[in-house]
């Protein structure tokens, strides 16, 4: 039942009332008409507000709803990280499932490139496609060929290795062949620890070992030419060569492996491309892919081409300076090169033998068909 009380003061929106029990009360005014002094008015029941547990509690089930809405909208934990460096660079989280749950730029010129392609919720060769393929039309990668495409795999505590580095291979190599042009790949899985060293230095992971193994290596190379330009000019500025630093004493490993333990290198060791290089290049003017089997059977069909020839060397497959071969046999009987009588009485021109002691006057040309 609704208590009543007599206006005894009148405020702008509340009013004083006398109530039957003599107590003094302000309330607010009632809707409608202002009350006259001395008018008798129903009085609204007081609310009760709740307890100050009540409230806890209430407070309490709404933290722990937006915990749970917070909870189930992030993104899952990554199991990988892969970092893509040109110049630009970019650092790729990459779930269980493959699939990229984030992308991070690590310099202005990969903030350009995400703000260009979307890469979040893409399966990772799709993703490093489409960020290698901006850089190509961005220009980041030159026609004049000095690139160098470098991608460190680091996979996360505990999770099992869930990425192929071979279609990451063929997503980095598509848009810039597609392209017509030339670079460098380097794919190498490394440790939690160095990205972890990476991350506090503030560089990527690739840029990070390149660092680390300058340093072992005694080469004098510092944290800002490292970060300060692209890596194609920086192995052109500092005469070195990046797949080879990188790959390190089992660069020549790979190249001699049967295809059995090429297979099994390409799954846990790393890819490593370099590509033809020019004489004044630094590095052996060659076109290599350490991991492919074309280039072992390339290697495999020189070494036989080679014994067909007659080399007497020691089957390392490097024939130069390595024994006489057949024609040098020819000269030193009494024929010319190419089997018939020479010009002076039927022998070679020094007394039947070749330029070089005995030796053939056309080494092998092969030794870095690779």
């Amino acid at each position: 039942m609704n208590a009543h009380g007599m206006v005894v003061k009148i405020k702008r929106k509340t009013c004083i009332v006398l109530t039957a029990d003599g107590e003094y009360r302000e309330v607010l005014l009632p809707g409608g008409a202002v009350p006259r002094l001395g008018q008798e008015i129903q009085l609204e029941n007081r609310r009760k507000l709740p307890y100050p547990k009540q409230l806890m509690a209430v407070a309490s089930l709404f933290i722990i709803l937006m915990a749970g809405l917070l909870y189930f909208g992030e993104a899952p934990p990554a199991a990988a990280y892969l970092t893509i460096d040109i110049n630009p660079s970019i650092e790729l989280a990459v779930s269980t499932a493959g699939k990229v749950i984030s992308a991070r730029a690590l310099d202005d010129e990969g903030e350009k490139i995400l703000s260009e392609v979307k890469v979040k919720g893409q399966d990772l060769r799709e993703a490093v496609r489409l960020i290698v393929a901006q850089a190509v039309a961005d220009n980041y990668i030159e026609k004049s060929g000095d690139n160098v495409i470098l991608a460190t795999l680091t996979v996360a505590s505990g999770a099992e290795p869930l990425v192929d580095l071979n279609s990451v291979y063929e997503a980095i190599k598509s848009p810039v062949e597609s392209s017509g042009l030339e670079s460098d790949v380097i794919i190498e899985p490394v440790e939690l620890e160095l990205r972890q060293e990476a991350v506090a230095s503030g560089i990527s992971t690739g840029r990070y070992l390149l660092l680390n193994k300058s340093d072992k290596k005694g080469l004098q190379i510092s944290i800002s030419d490292i970060t300060s330009m692209s890596l194609g000019k920086l192995e052109k500025e500092k005469k070195m060569n990046l797949v080879d630093l990188v790959a390190g004493e089992d660069y020549d490993r790979r190249d001699n492996d049967n295809k059995q333990g090429q297979e099994s290198v390409t799954k846990n060791r790393g890819i490593y491309f370099e590509r033809q290089k020019s004489a004044g290049d630094q590095g052996e003017p060659v076109g290599k892919a350490k991991i492919s089997e074309e280039k072992q059977t390339r290697s495999n069909a020189g070494l036989k081409d080679a014994n067909g020839k007659g080399s007497t060397g020691n089957g390392e497959g490097k024939h130069e300076g390595a024994g006489n071969s057949g024609r040098d046999k020819d000269r030193s009987a009494g024929n010319s090169d190419k089997g018939g009588s020479s010009d002076k009485g039927g022998n070679s021109d020094k007394g039947g033998n070749s330029d070089k002691g005995g030796n053939s006057d056309k080494p092998d040309n092969k030794k870095h068909d690779r």
